[in-house]
């Protein structure tokens, strides 16, 4: 269905929208007439919010919305200050399409007013935004020998015998059997730690002179990065009160292949950063049949 109401229009009535979204019990009137306390004229009013606090307290909120191509000016906040005063509403919000200049944020914190942003589909393009990266991190199990001079082979490795829990075993059923146990330890870790390890290890029975065979098991990461350029906000941002309203969304990640896919860069584990993050863990939850090939197809 194809919308005519002109940008600035539309621009209101997706405030409105939003605002009544976050206080669904709240009236919010878009294009609103309430009367000006100076002239006792009606006076036209972009977004009226009427609500209250507690149940008991009642609270009325004035929101200008301003579709221009440039940023709010001190001049333009003047103008909505001297508004504010005689609406006789207890709050005073903005809405600016492309944003404001620094002095005007700078006034508007001072006069308690709330200079917001209204994200749709949008990349995050205000330095002072939530600042966090988006992550994917996968699994990936590394066999490691000890014990082996040369080339190894991995079908006769993992086709030795071992003991777990006074059982013998295949080298490749033993290790599963270890690295499956650790799993419900190694996901409540993943909450505390960005990149947690489990280790297994068995010792083998085998025929050599030189000693003891050792193989273990080991997880490692890949870890890849979302670019900031790809990243979508749907919301609504009040830079004065630095308070963020909505969702991010990240690229998509391909779940069957081995690279999450466009609008991700491989980085090492130690170029991830703490604070503010999404993380995306794939973890391996049941290592037996890889094992299993790599047993048979060395």
């Amino acid at each position: 269905m194809r919308n005519d109401n002109p940008s600035w229009k539309q621009f209101e009535l997706a405030v409105a929208a939003f605002c009544a979204a976050l206080a669904p019990g709240a009236n919010v009137v878009h294009d609103a007439t309430t009367l000006d306390l100076d002239t006792g004229l009606p006076r036209q009013r972009d977004v009226w919010i009427e609500t209250n606090f507690g149940g008991h307290f009642s609270i009325r909120i004035l929101v200008s919305c301003k579709r221009y191509k440039r940023r709010l000016t001190i001049q333009q906040l003047d103008a909505f200050v001297g508004e504010l005063g005689s609406s006789g509403a207890h709050k005073g919000v903005i809405y600016s399409y492309s944003g404001f200049t620094e002095g005007t944020l700078k006034k508007a914190q001072r006069r308690g007013i709330s200079c917001c942003m209204l994200f749709e589909n949008a990349p995050p393009t205000i330095p002072e935004m939530i600042a966090f990266e988006a992550y994917c991190l996968r699994e990936k199990p590394l066999l490691i020998v000890e014990g082996v001079n040369g080339e190894v082979n991995w079908s006769e490795i993992l086709n030795a015998e071992g003991v777990v829990d006074g059982e013998v075993v295949t080298a490749h059923q033993g290790l599963s059997k270890l690295y499956d146990a650790d799993f419900p330890a190694f996901k409540k870790a993943i909450a505390l730690q960005i990149t947690p390890v489990r280790y297994c290890s068995l010792t083998l029975k085998t025929n050599s002179d030189i000693g003891p065979i050792k193989l273990s098991l080991k997880s490692e990461w890949v870890v890849y990065r979302a670019r900031m350029e790809a990243w979508l906000v749907n919301g609504s941002y009040s830079i004065t009160d630095r308070d963020f309203k909505g969702n991010f969304s990240t690229p998509a990640i391909d779940t069957w292949s081995e690279h999450p896919g466009p609008g991700w860069e491989p980085i090492g584990p130690d170029e991830i950063t703490a604070g503010n993050t999404i993380k995306f863990h794939f973890i391996q939850p049941n290592i037996g049949p890889h094992l299993a090939k790599k047993a048979v197809e060395g």
